[in-house]
């Protein structure tokens, strides 16, 4: 290719290449154009977006066993509930001993556990914990009492809820909110209930959002308040903020939003936020072409929020992929649990351990909760892989080039630190035998990266390191034909 050194008809030059922040796959399964795996993206004052490998996982408390069916943070006396096979086991949140086991409480070994704090007129607080069948209180002296009025639902979706001295439940297979005698959640009366009666659908899943109960059904979201009635339920519907959208699944809870994956009658399936009385779709368009390409796996969407290096993340398992939202710019990328295809998160609660706030997380068949750590890039002792695949770079012109040099920009991290580049010229079908280079040099960098007319570059990071980079610049030629 000519090249001349005249400044009129120079073609050498440099280009920034910065990573996008965002999704755009075309087909939802990550098999080409953009990937984001394993990283998130900060946006700095000059508007420039930086790329940071995710936290490692740490042993936090081992289990009994790996069935477990829910999890609960204590906060007020430092104690983690969980709840595996038929038992609950308790756990100090500071050491991860064991405090004390309630065994064979549950006439089930499946399904989920729901727990709730309640709150006495005396300021004496329980947690109640059910599992759909069986349902009873728990002390701070670890005492167990298992309510055993024949008026109470069962069975009951497990999410127990406390609002104003009642607890409420919602009876399996139905629209009904049932309401338990003031001050003791053990206690029911035959005919105290309110029913879900604006749609004809059934409630699936049962919320408090600020001091509303969230009824989310099949086809509608419905709210209600305390409206402190004399006879019958307490309840009263508000009328005006139900939506309708039906509830799939993948619900997860942080503050006064609740995320889960819903849909119209007419739509695919989508992710929403519920924030007081508004709902927001959120979903990028490479997620729901994933979601619309699934078919039995929307039956088992596990929802988790989670939270790690100054983010908050909503994290969305269904079929074989994980992906997940920065709450806060509403972004999405992927994570994969040590060298696995996803993340299989199960549960995740946030606790203070040893007077540091973390988020602690169950992987599905693991005996362990991990804990992110902000000093370790591993999971759990395996080293896991941060990749960013970029969008095809054309650098202004469809003209045949030949680019010189890249250099990756980023931090330079105190151990030397290999990061992997590899590049596709014909739309992400191959990438070439990735390139070595060290992060921890003044100039990271690799020449003679040969002709294309569009290019996208493929950078996997698998060190024990943390990583933060800015972007990559090249040098080429951007010939003339």
């Amino acid at each position: 290719m000519a090249f001349t050194k005249a400044p009129e008809n120079s073609t050498y030059t440099t280009k920034k290449t910065q990573f996008q922040d965002s999704f755009d796959n075309r087909n939802g399964n990550i098999t080409k154009d953009i990937d984001l795996l394993n990283v998130f993206f900060e946006i700095n004052d000059r508007k420039e977006r930086r790329c940071f490998k995710r936290e490692g996982l740490l042993p936090y408390i081992t289990l009994v066993s790996s069935n477990v069916r829910g999890t609960y943070y204590w906060e007020d006396v430092s104690r983690v509930l969980v709840a595996t096979d038929n038992d609950v086991t308790i756990y100090n949140s500071d050491t991860g001993a064991v405090v004390a086991t309630l065994s064979n409480i549950f006439g089930t070994t499946s399904g989920v556990v729901g727990f709730s704090e309640f709150l006495y007129d005396s300021n004496e607080v329980k947690v109640v914990i059910t599992d759909g069948t069986t349902l009873g209180t728990v002390d701070v002296s670890n005492t167990w009492v298992v309510g055993s009025d024949p008026d109470m639902p069962v069975p009951h979706l497990p999410d127990p809820l406390f609002l104003d001295g009642y607890l409420f439940l919602v009876k399996a297979g139905t629209a009904d909110i049932y309401n338990s005698a003031l001050n003791d959640p053990l206690a029911y009366t035959a005919g105290e209930f309110i029913s879900c009666e604006m749609f004809p659908d059934t409630v699936l899943k049962f919320a408090k959002l600020n001091n509303y109960l969230v009824a989310f059904g099949s086809g509608s979201i419905e709210y209600f308040w305390d409206a402190g009635n004399a006879s019958g339920s307490p309840l009263q519907r508000n009328d005006t903020p139900v939506k309708l959208v039906g509830y799939l699944g993948g619900y997860a809870q942080s503050g006064n939003k609740i995320y889960f994956v819903g849909n119209t009658n007419t739509a695919t399936p989508e992710i929403y936020v519920l924030e007081d009385f508004k709902i927001e779709a959120v979903g990028e368009e490479t997620v729901r072409r994933y979601l619309e390409s699934l078919t039995t796996e929307l039956s088992s969407i596990l929802g988790n929020v989670t939270s790690l290096m100054g983010h908050d993340f909503y994290v969305m398992n269904v079929g074989t992929l994980t992906y997940i939202m920065d709450l806060k710019t509403k972004k999405w990328s992927r994570w994969a649990y040590k060298q696995n295809s996803n993340f299989p998160l199960a549960t995740s609660i946030s606790v203070k351990s040893n007077t540091t706030y973390t988020s602690a997380v169950f992987f599905t068949g693991d005996t362990q909760l991990l804990k992110f750590s902000p000093t370790i890039y591993q999971d759990n002792g395996v080293n896991f892989t941060a990749r960013v695949i970029t969008e095809k770079q054309m650098y202004d012109t469809y003209n045949q080039k030949v680019m010189h040099r890249v250099v990756v920009v980023g931090d330079r991290p105190d151990v030397n630190a290999n990061i992997l580049l590899s590049w596709s010229d014909d739309d992400y079908k191959t990438f070439n035998t990735p390139r070595t280079i060290n992060l921890n040099q003044v100039m990271p960098s690799t020449h003679r990266l040969g002709n294309f007319r569009r290019r996208a570059f493929k950078l996997e990071f698998t060190e024990n390191a943390p990583m933060r980079l800015d972007g990559l610049e090249v040098d080429l030629n951007l010939g003339q034909t």
